[in-house]
């Protein structure tokens, strides 16, 4: 984010933000709920119709660029669209801004930004759209309900109003991509596929005291994909007692993998109740059973007990992709 103080020059000649609502008659200033809401408009002038905003350059520079740019990024979560006009002796262009956040399933589901920008010179009509870098793959995606190709969706294009507020030019091609438009933007569906969803096939669940449960997804039941693996490393490495165990999102009676954490000291266990076998881990020290370790609640002989971090998130990954132990430890197999 460019930070922009209260004394930059206004560069934008005018600004229109779409908002999704407005309640109408609303006392913003005595109830303090929608005062909390809708803070950010309390230090801005503007028109208004309906639900949408229109800021004058005029109006800019009484309430302060950084005041109107705090109502973009504090309020997104109820904009549109966001259009802004220039024309100075650089850029005669209207800029349309489209954002939107995507919120997680669960409890630790990533959430993603989806953006798309299209500029239009309006001198020439030429259109130029965001571009990620991606190879066009003929599908499309929305962001707010409005269809685009998918290779035009970004997940920072707010920066290119950011660049126009401090500096009335756009971003530089390493900051943002832009493409000359060759799409019929009323088209864009019947031409295209829908851009499919990612599909989790399991979750790693983490249970601690005093947290709600996390949940890690796990795309195509490799733990490489989507960051799952670098977010599995970090909960074992945190000191609370916890407890991971294994969703199969496909299949309910699969076999499930758990592990119980305390500090630096895990105990690994996998139960396929389908079969009536449960598998422990087996650390091959000799045997005492008066040997006894507490994790997170419940007691474990020794022999069932490692503190080698990497050995189970070892054990993790194999058993995401192929369901069954890890064959390059030991393993006690019961029979229920």
């Amino acid at each position: 984010m460019i930070y922009i103080n209260k004394n930059t020059k206004n560069m934008v000649d005018k600004r229109i933000i779409y908002m999704k609502q407005f309640p109408e008659n609303a006392d913003f200033e005595n109830d303090p709920k929608l005062k909390r809401k809708w803070a950010a408009l309390k230090y801005v002038k503007y028109d208004r119709v309906g639900t949408q905003i229109s800021i004058s350059k005029e109006q800019a520079e009484q309430s302060t660029v950084l005041a109107v740019s705090d109502v973009i990024s504090t309020m997104g979560w109820n904009i549109n669209k966001v259009e802004y006009f220039l024309d100075n002796a650089n850029l005669k262009i209207k800029v349309t801004a489209w954002e939107e956040c995507v919120s997680g399933k669960k409890n630790g589901y990533p959430s993603k930004i989806k953006s798309a920008v299209i500029i239009e010179d309006l001198c020439s009509g030429k259109k130029l759209c965001s571009c990620s870098g991606e190879d066009d793959d003929n599908t499309y995606d929305t962001v707010n309900g409005e269809a685009f190709p998918s290779y035009c969706i970004v997940t920072c294009g707010s920066i290119v109003l950011d660049y126009l507020d401090a500096y009335g030019k756009l971003p530089p091609s390493d900051e943002m991509q832009f493409k000359e438009m060759d799409f019929d933007p009323a088209k864009i569906t019947e031409q295209r596929k829908r851009k499919p969803e990612i599909i989790f096939t399991n979750e790693i669940r983490i249970t601690r005291n005093n947290y709600d449960t996390t949940y890690i997804p796990v795309a195509e039941s490799d733990l490489e994909f989507y960051g799952a693996e670098s977010r599995v490393r970090q909960f074992l490495m945190f000191d609370e007692a916890s407890h991971f165990d294994t969703v199969n999102l496909a299949d309910t009676d699969a076999p499930v993998l758990t592990v119980a954490k305390d500090h630096e000291l895990f105990s690994i266990g996998i139960i396929d109740e389908s079969k009536g076998t449960i598998y422990y881990y087996n650390n091959e020290k000799k045997r005492r059973k008066e040997k006894y370790t507490e994790l997170s609640g419940e007691t474990y002989p020794d022999y069932m007990i490692t503190n080698d971090r990497e050995l189970v998130l070892s054990v993790i990954k194999y058993f995401i992709k192929y369901g069954k132990p890890y064959d390059k430890v030991s393993w006690i197999m019961n029979m229920e």
